[in-house]
Formats: structure tokens, C-alpha cells, sequence
């Protein structure tokens, strides 16, 4: 396919979700689509490990509970997020700026962006790395075809829940 195509699917993805997209071509990034502007980008703190899955279609799980979709062809990959099933607390935002070494005007342009970003199902963003893979390679794959450790994602589920009742009681206690 060429990467005018690719790139047509992306910013159709980009468009839809609101989830930035990224495409990498034989290991280097080659454009990125989102409506979303990062001072830097979060991916940054994870592309060492997001470029060494090689599973055609995965997810990865952030210490954050961002996740980014993956999907890999044999020189191909395209990754898009971060998203998250839950909205960010304050103190995660905060702790991913100072992460990426943003101060002052690029912090607060971070947060902003960072929580405008829309709030996804993980599953839902599986089923859009299908379909890319589907539009790249003509194979099908669906959630059945996918490792999803479930130990992983009953820890991810467990977390996601812990961290939305936290916010409520928060958000009670200080009304």
C-alpha cells in the first residue's frame, strides 16, 4: 500500500477518535496525525518498548493507565494514543509533564492537551487496529485472534476501577 494510503487511513482514524496516530516505516517515524497538539509528545516516555513489540496487533499499558494500540506488518507499524477508559486525575497529568520535562506555559499547554484527548475503551481501540491491519495487509483479525493476557487485563480492569472510585470519593470529599 503507499503511504499516501496510509496515511489516509490515519487521519481517518486520527479524525474519528480523536487518538493521535502514528506511522513508522522500517523503524522511523514517517508522519503523525492527531488533533491534538502536544508540546511533546507522550509517547516519548514508551517508544523504546512500544517499538519492540512485534505482535501484529497489541496493546501497551502505561504505569499511567494510558494505553497505545500497535500494529505490526514485516517494516510497517503504526501506533496510536495515548487514551484511556478513564479521565486522567490531575496529579497524573501533573506527574507526566514533569515526566517529560515540561514547565510553565508547555506544562499547562500539556495538561490541556492531555485531558481533551477523548476517553476510549480498550477493546474498541483493538477493533481499530483490526480494521488498520485489515486496510494494510487484507488479513482479518479479530479480538478473539489478539493475546490479551487476561491476568493483565483483570490487573488493568481492577486498577481502571480502583481509580475511578478514588476520583469519586475525592470529588465527594471536596464538595
Amino acid at each position: 500500500m503507499k503511504q499516501e494510503d496510509i496515511k489516509y487511513l490515519c487521519q481517518n482514524v486520527g479524525n474519528l477518535t480523536g487518538i493521535p496516530a502514528r506511522y513508522y516505516s522500517n523503524g522511523k517515524l514517517c508522519f503523525q496525525i492527531s488533533t491534538v497538539s502536544f508540546p511533546k509528545d507522550p509517547i516519548e516516555l514508551h517508544i523504546d518498548i512500544l517499538k519492540q513489540k512485534t505482535a501484529p496487533i497489541e496493546y501497551y499499558l502505561t504505569e499511567e493507565f494510558l494505553y497505545y494500540g500497535i500494529m505490526n506488518t514485516k517494516k510497517e507499524k503504526i501506533i496510536i494514543g495515548p487514551s484511556s477508559e478513564i479521565p486522567l486525575s490531575k496529579s497524573m497529568v501533573r506527574q507526566l509533564a514533569f515526566s517529560l520535562e515540561l514547565y510553565g506555559h508547555e506544562k499547562e499547554a500539556f495538561e490541556q492537551a492531555i485531558q481533551s484527548l477523548n476517553i476510549m475503551p480498550l477493546h474498541t481501540v483493538l477493533q481499530i487496529m483490526c480494521s488498520l491491519y485489515f486496510g494494510l495487509t487484507g488479513e482479518k483479525k479479530t479480538l478473539k485472534d489478539l493475546t490479551i493476557l487476561d491476568e493483565s487485563q483483570n490487573e488493568f480492569t481492577k486498577e481502571t476501577e480502583e481509580q475511578l472510585l478514588a476520583q469519586k470519593e475525592y470529588q465527594s470529599s471536596s464538595e
